[in-house]
């Protein structure tokens, strides 16, 4: 198989991903949810999982059977946890934030992966080594070489623009964010300061706190173009609780004007589903 080809494959399977999780999430809700990091219709996480377990199924080993389908279940299992995990940290690394969070379920390491999740992926790589394998040549012996180039030059080229724009905007959140945070900290030092002044101005100072914050965060809103809102809608968690706590309490002023599906901070299972 080709490169191109596997750039192919893994746009149709983030888009079938993308589709999965919305659904699912939909469907848990009782509304309609546009899961993902990125504003295309893609989770690529899922065409990365497909993509991989085709590079490793696609031998003779599996398809004459030396290579036993408890073995293909098990490899995949063990495969996807590990995509998992390592996406999950390394987004967290570098963004401060998660997309999916298995700690409600049972058997989780670090919230990052559980074993339910990857019983289902391992199940997922055996159908795609018994029936993805086998239609993925029958299409590439009906569909000219230059076709899969050029839907790969294209769908790359869509792919580089919209990571972009979306690491872009999710930058500019966290920076907005953070400030904000930075600033209420502030004040609550100013605030414990003057305990040594009197009572009075302590107490004052407390509950002025709590409308300060609520002015930072409507200013937050105001200012967040669509871009922006797109990726505080995707996030589960910041690492930091009171960042987490001003995201959230912005998303529920968007979702108030605006009806944006928060997702902060909640612990229903759809949550525990990966969107990236």
């Amino acid at each position: 198989m080709t490169i191109s080809q596997y750039v192919v494959w893994f746009m149709l399977f983030s888009f079938l991903g993308w589709v999965y999780e919305c659904l699912y999430a939909t469907i848990r809700t009782g509304k309609w949810d546009n899961r993902g990091f990125l504003f295309g219709p893609i989770c690529p996480i899922y065409g990365a999982g497909v993509v991989l377990a085709l590079i490793a199924f696609d031998n003779e080993l599996v398809a004459s059977g030396a290579f036993p389908l408890w073995a293909v279940f098990i490899v995949s299992m063990i495969g996807s946890a590990v995509l998992e995990y390592v996406s999950s940290y390394l987004l967290e690394r570098i963004f401060h934030a998660r997309w999916w969070d298995y700690s409600d379920r049972l058997f989780n390491i670090n919230g990052r992966v559980c074993l339910s999740a990857s019983v289902f992926f391992g199940l997922a790589g055996v159908l795609v080594a018994v029936f993805l394998v086998p239609a993925t040549h029958w299409v590439a012996d009906i569909i000219p070489p230059i076709i899969f180039e050029a839907l790969a030059l294209i769908l790359t080229t869509i792919l580089v623009a919209d990571t972009t724009l979306a690491v872009s905007a999710l930058t500019e959140l966290v920076s907005k964010v953070e400030t904000i945070n930075d600033e209420f900290n502030t004040r609550i030092e100013e605030a414990r300061q003057s305990a040594s002044e009197s009572m009075g101005s302590f107490t004052s100072r407390l509950s002025s706190l709590d409308t300060f914050s609520g002015e930072l965060i409507r200013e937050l809103t105001s200012s967040m173009n669509v871009r922006q809102k797109h990726v505080l809608a995707s996030v589960r968690h910041f690492r930091s609780e009171k960042i987490t706590d001003i995201a959230n309490r912005a998303m529920e002023i968007l979702s108030k004007a605006n009806g944006f599906t928060n997702r902060l901070d909640k612990t229903s299972d759809e949550d525990g589903k990966p969107d990236g």
